[in-house]
């Protein structure tokens, strides 16, 4: 009888034991379940970091990227990884989600995350965990939707009262290129053009130490960090531009890249801008994405010097890449090639596990909220598209997946953008459609496949990604190859339409985003994303696109 209440005592006093150190009575502990932070860095191309064999052009020696070079060492890199598109808001909200930019919903800046979708940030709070964001670029903010689940969702966007600093430093650049003195409609431009000069990191790294030096208590947390200087335009510190292009005697700069006429020509499409000037803005975008590195750097110290490292999930993936010209343009949001949707993702688990593996098969953007998820040991995501790369990272068969972008965008009150993509392991066909009308309910526009006489444009182009990386040279339609694409592509367009079909939706109104502010179309038009013209005042969803058909 003595022992079975000596027994009792001791299951009681561990019990209460163990709920102290869960309430913090004895101080705090390390939680049970990893810590999780996610970094999101704007408009970085896969193929310009160290990790993916990157040397810089004019200081071979200089690192660009020696933190994500470290972290990738101690994680897991994946080689195929792919975006949703190629622009910020949809992208990311595919990576909130879980889902695909049709099947989400939010794929122009009139729609937000639909009430009835659950997001990652919501299945961390909800498995107990603290949740906080810092965010950097307009796309990222509140009013669609990303806010949900946080506990903390904080801007560090481009504060208005710096806007009138920034528009002298313009007027300044343009002087010292012996251009004359802005008149009063450009000086108006001028004054929507400015953010992009802004320098966020500083203020994201802060906030995010901020995070970890008042997170105190036995819960796990899941933060994330949304870094936008790597984003046009090119302005990093002076030091780390001689650093990646020491001997560069000519006045290119970096500042107002979206908009200069001696870099594009935007009446003929046609690039104005030499080889060696554009040599050194690709040397700026490099530097930037050091400065971006060294501001990871110093989250990463942090949390090891905090005690946290060893038991944090830590994942590092762009929301898109960013084009010099390889296909005619420059920046992004204009097609679907590999410059913008091959993307840099690398996940580094507590313990060293799967240190230093490399993921070859290809996965998709909105398979990182499955996986991490899946190694916090929290409920998934019931609708997601998306799936565990767990199978993957610890070395076991899976199912091939493809990846799926679009583009629908109405640019500046211009044509219409709409284009589609599919990418197995090693094929990609871009797909390009008009605008055919409106559906007689007016509740969407109806595309129709490009590619008739009218507008001599093909209505597939096909790449074989293996003997054309960069995708520059398409193979014929007639091609075997290309019909088999075709017709391989037809069933994953086909299941995402009615995946998207299927799914209980809101009423429109409670999907619509918020109008803009004039100060936040005054920080879209500095990014490039708003055209000077107003912006209808309905902007409708587009239908389902037209299923793939051969050619034959």
């Amino acid at each position: 009888m003595r022992a079975r209440v000596l027994l009792l005592l001791s299951v009681v006093i561990g019990v209460g034991v163990g709920v102290g150190w869960r309430l913090g009575w004895f101080g705090t502990q390390a939680p049970s379940r990893p810590n999780v932070v996610l970094i999101s860095i704007d408009s970085l191309r896969r193929d310009r970091l160290g990790l993916h064999g990157h040397r810089p052009q004019f200081a071979p020696d200089a690192r660009v990227s020696p933190n994500l070079d470290a972290l990738a060492e101690e994680g897991v890199v994946f080689d195929s990884a792919w975006t949703t598109t190629s622009w910020t808001l949809p992208s990311h909200m595919a990576l909130f989600t879980g889902l695909s930019d049709q099947v989400h919903g939010v794929e122009t800046d009139r729609f937000r995350l639909d009430p009835l979708r659950g997001t990652l940030a919501e299945a961390f709070q909800r498995a107990g965990y603290a949740t906080a964001g810092v965010y950097s670029g307009p796309y990222v903010g509140a009013k669609y939707g990303f806010d949900r689940g946080f506990e903390s969702y904080r801007s560090e966007v481009l504060p208005t009262d710096r806007m009138r600093e920034l528009v002298q430093i313009r007027v300044e650049a343009r002087r010292a290129r012996g251009q004359p003195e802005p008149d009063a409609e450009l000086l108006d431009k001028m004054q929507h053009q400015v953010s992009h000069l802004d320098v966020s990191s500083p203020r994201v790294t802060e906030s995010a130490l901020e995070f970890l030096d008042e997170h105190e208590s036995a819960e796990p947390f899941f933060l994330f960090l949304h870094y936008f200087d790597v984003h046009h335009d090119y302005v990093p510190p002076p030091e780390l531009a001689r650093t990646f292009d020491p001997d560069y005697q000519g006045a290119m700069d970096g500042i107002d890249w979206f908009v200069r006429d001696d870099v594009y020509d935007r009446a003929t499409r046609k690039r104005t801008i030499d080889d060696r000037d554009l040599a050194h803005v690709m040397a700026l975008y490099d530097a930037e994405i050091a400065w971006v590195d060294a501001h990871i750097g110093r989250v990463i110290e942090a949390l090891k010097a905090k005690g946290s490292w060893e038991n944090t999930i830590v994942a590092v993936v762009s929301d898109h890449g960013e084009e010099f010209f390889e296909h005619g343009y420059i920046t992004h949001r204009t097609t679907l090639h590999t410059e913008l949707c091959a993307i840099p993702m690398v996940v580094r688990l507590p313990g060293g596990e799967a240190r230093g593996r490399r993921v070859a098969e290809l996965v998709r953007i909105y398979d990182l909220a499955p996986t991490l998820l899946d190694y916090a040991g929290v409920a998934g995501l019931p609708e997601a598209e998306g799936r565990s790369m767990r199978p993957m990272i610890e070395g076991r068969a899976d199912v091939p997946r493809t990846a799926m972008s679009r583009i629908i965008d109405f640019p500046g009150g211009g044509a219409a953008n709409l284009q589609g993509s599919w990418r197995d392991q090693r094929y990609t066909a871009t797909r390009w459609f008009l605008v055919a009308g409106e559906d007689p309910s007016g509740q969407f526009l109806l595309p129709r496949m490009a590619g008739d006489a009218a507008t001599k444009r093909p209505a597939f182009f096909i790449f074989d990604r293996e003997s054309d990386p960069g995708e520059l040279r398409p193979i014929p339609l007639t091609d075997p190859r290309a019909v088999d694409v075709i017709a391989r592509s037809r069933p994953d367009f086909l299941a995402s339409e009615a995946h998207a079909r299927a799914l209980s939706w809101s009423a429109p109104s409670a999907r619509l985003a918020a109008e803009e502010t004039d100060e936040e179309l005054a920080i879209l038009r500095g990014l490039g994303y708003a055209g000077e013209d107003e912006k209808p005042a309905r902007i409708l969803p587009v239908g389902p696109f037209p299923a793939p058909e051969s050619p034959r």
